[in-house]
Formats: C-alpha cells, structure tokens, sequence
C-alpha cells in the first residue's frame, strides 16, 4: 500500500474531497500536517462542489421549534453522517427556533428571545449572526443565495417584503444582505403582485443566478441576485401551487441541471422540467408509476432528485402522517419515520455536508 506522506498535496487533495466533512474534521485532529492540508481553502472549495451532488438526508423543524433543535431523517438505512441537530448554538437551549430557507449546505434560521437571524452550517457548527432587518415579518420570505462553484466565502440573503395596495394587490420590495459589507439594502427593483402571499415554506430556491419562491395558486416570482431584477415564471394550469394539509402541493427543485417541478398525482410522480431557462416552456419529462402506493395516496413531495422522491404522508387524522421515500430504480417504498400531529406544518430542507464556514 502506498502510504499518504509519498502523496503530494494535490493528489491528497483529491483523494480528501471525496470523504464525508465530519470524516475530514476528525482527521484535521490527528496532526498538524493534516489540519495543514485539510484547512486549505482549494480542498474545502472542491469538497463543496462535490458535496452539494449528494444529498444525505432531511433536515426540518415545525413553523417554531422549542428547544432550539432540527429533526434529522437520513435517506439511506446505512448513512453514516449525522449533523448536529443542535446546531451547536451558543445560549440557552430552551430558545425557539424557526427555519427560515436553505441553499447548498448553509442554513438561514431564525432563534428566539431575543430574535436574531443566524446563518448556520450544520456540519461544522458554524454560525454566523445577521444584521436585523426592521421590517414586518408577517409578509415576508428569505431566499439565500451561495454557490461554492464560484464563491465559498461570501452568500447573499434576499427578503422580499410584500406591501398592500388595496386598490391594484400590491408589490414586492427586496432587501438584500451580503456577507462581504455585513449590511442591509433596500433595492431598486419592485413587482407587482396579486393578494395572495408567497407559500408558507424554506422553499426558496437559487438557481441560474437568480432565487426562485412559489406564490399560491399562481406562478414562480424569481429575483436575480446580482443584476436585481425581478420576473415571474409562469406554471403550466395543471401545476398551479395550493396548501394541502399545512403543505404545498408540488415540489421545485433543480435535478441535473434544469429547474424542476414534481407533482404527485394519484400514485404517480410527475416531473415537468424547464429544459431552457431562457424560453420558460415546462416539458413533461416523467410519469413515474409507483407500486404500492396505495398507502401513500394522501401524499405531497418534499425532495426529489431523479433517483428519489421523498413525500409528506397523511392518513385520515393529523396523528397519521410520516415520511416515505419511493427509489425509482427498484420501485420500493421506505418510510423513514411515522410523526405525531406536531410535525404538521414543517419546513423541510436537504441536508448537504460540506466544511465551509
């Protein structure tokens, strides 16, 4: 075998990107050559990019969550990596906690007395306070904009504040945070709007440069992070969002590249997919036919990844519901776990593991 010190650095770092971040946390542990190397800003980079391919899990907490904990559900019988639910947070632990959206292994969440918005890495227990933003939270989502494939230093986090005009519906205004200035600012960019809200969910998604919310009933309002431009991206009729049961009806995602949408209808998966970005026209990509599915007919989507499709469970009562994951390629039903009525109205977000942060 050959051992590790006739490596170079780059091959190491090859060969490192490829572990689990908390594999590599440990053996920053066993000497200072390997902190050396593991701490280098070009393996942390690569290991990020790598990482956000491979979605270990779930991470979610209910609207507001006492006791300033995530619940985890692992989406393999055999995974190894576990993040700390706990987040780590310094302060008491009776504090209450909201999850606020997700992108890429970072998380944006919000903790209680006093209200303060973190941005936490859940691997390394990184966290990192937000300046406050005085505005109405009541009308208001957040959407976090990181990519590592171009930046694993800096994130930008948008609020979209909606304001009512009794007579026209009203319009969105965007706040914009950026790590590199710690500061807030009101943008330019406004978007007319209907009555109806943004979806209650940590559904926010980036992609193409731009976050992306689902508005109920409606279409997609999209917000480019760095031009600051704001559109609408229509949904075909079939798709159209509603709340099901505290839930939302259809999943939006992206899945090998192209922005997605799946729907589950009467024991089908439905993938549409915007095969160019550019002309905004959804295809029907898949009609997956699930088996025994059955029991799962009351269900909503919560991830989805082409190999995947994890769903939102419910039975007659609210103290009937769980988790259960359908793998296309063996045509098996798993269910991850059976939850009380307390779950009901969770945010659900994926679980990446990187060491950035």
């Amino acid at each position: 075998m050959v051992e590790a010190a006739t490596l170079d650095d780059h091959l190491l770092h090859e060969i490192l990107s490829r572990l689990p971040a908390k594999a590599l946390g440990r053996f920053m542990l066993t000497s200072k050559k390997w902190k050396t190397l593991i701490s280098d800003p070009y393996l942390k980079t690569i290991q990020a990019q790598r990482s956000t391919q491979n979605v270990l899990g779930i991470l979610s907490a209910t609207t507001y969550s006492v006791g300033r904990r995530l619940t985890y559900f692992p989406l393999e019988h055999n995974a190894g990596e576990v993040p700390d639910t706990s987040l780590g947070l310094p302060g008491p632990q009776a504090e209450t906690i909201s999850l606020k959206c997700a992108c890429n292994g970072l998380l944006l969440i919000q903790v209680f007395p006093p209200i303060r918005d973190l941005l936490c890495n859940p691997t390394t227990k990184y966290s990192r306070q937000i300046p406050d933003l005085e505005i109405c939270y009541n009308d208001t989502k957040f959407g976090l904009a990181f990519d590592p494939t171009i930046s694993t230093a800096n994130f930008k986090v948008v609020a979209t504040e909606r304001v009512r005009q009794e007579a026209r519906g009203g319009c969105y205004k965007f706040y914009v945070y950026s790590s590199e200035t710690n500061t807030w600012r009101l943008s330019n960019t406004t978007i007319s709007c209907t009555r109806k809200h943004l979806l209650r969910s940590a559904g926010s998604v980036f992609f193409n440069g731009a976050l992306h919310w689902l508005r109920e009933r409606e279409d997609i309002l999209a917000f480019n992070v760095e031009q600051e431009v704001a559109y609408s991206l229509a949904l075909p009729d079939e798709l159209r969002p509603i709340s099901i049961a505290c839930y939302i009806s259809i999943w939006l995602g992206v899945v090998d590249g192209h922005m997605s949408v799946v729907k589950f209808k009467r024991g089908d998966i439905l993938v549409w997919v915007l095969e160019d970005y550019g002309s905004r026209r959804w295809e029907l990509k898949h009609c997956i036919e699930t088996q025994g599915s059955g029991h799962y007919l009351n269900s909503v989507p919560i991830f989805y990844d082409g190999e995947k499709c994890v769903l939102v469970t419910w039975g007659s009562s609210k103290e009937e519901y769980g988790l259960a994951v359908y793998r296309i390629n063996s045509g098996q039903w798993d269910e991850i776990r059976s939850l009380t009525c307390s779950g009901f109205d969770r945010c659900f977000v994926p679980y990446i593991s990187h060491m950035l942060g």
